[in-house]
């Protein structure tokens, strides 16, 4: 790993949303492993790159749009995953007076299907049961 992870010196940035970039980069290093912190930096420099509207415009429909496009192949915990990065961002520029709100929705998360039960057969159910288990 390159020794600063945690900057973007990506070419097609504009300076102030790679400067935000940098400063948010800047403040999860502290507490987060470099692996993650350079997996968040390639996912907003992608958001930033793709979407050529300044930070400060940006709305939900790029940011959902950007998403159904980019990521509709991946698995739901991924998305999730996705999602989770992209509001933990955009809540440090509400906090920092760069956006008004945050671009990301809470019902754009996904739930997991439930796996159906598997029921015990009788032998199963004997075996398993706490009578059987006695010493």
């Amino acid at each position: 790993m390159k020794e600063n992870y945690w900057i973007s010196v990506h070419q097609e940035l504009d300076g102030d949303s790679r400067e935000v970039l940098n400063d948010f980069l800047s403040s999860i290093k502290l507490v987060l492993e470099s692996k993650t912190v350079n997996e968040y930096r390639l996912l907003l420099e992608k958001l930033l790159v793709d979407n050529k509207v300044a930070l400060k415009d940006l709305q939900y429909e790029d940011v959902r749009e950007w998403i159904k496009i980019k990521y509709f192949h991946v698995t739901i915990g991924t998305r999730n995953s996705i999602i989770s990065k992209l509001k933990m961002f955009f809540q440090f520029c509400v906090e920092e007076g760069i956006m008004d709100r945050i671009l990301v929705k809470r019902y754009w998360r996904r739930r997991r299907p439930k796996p159906i039960p598997r029921y015990l057969s009788k032998t199963e159910q004997d075996r398993a049961s706490p009578t059987s288990l006695s010493c």
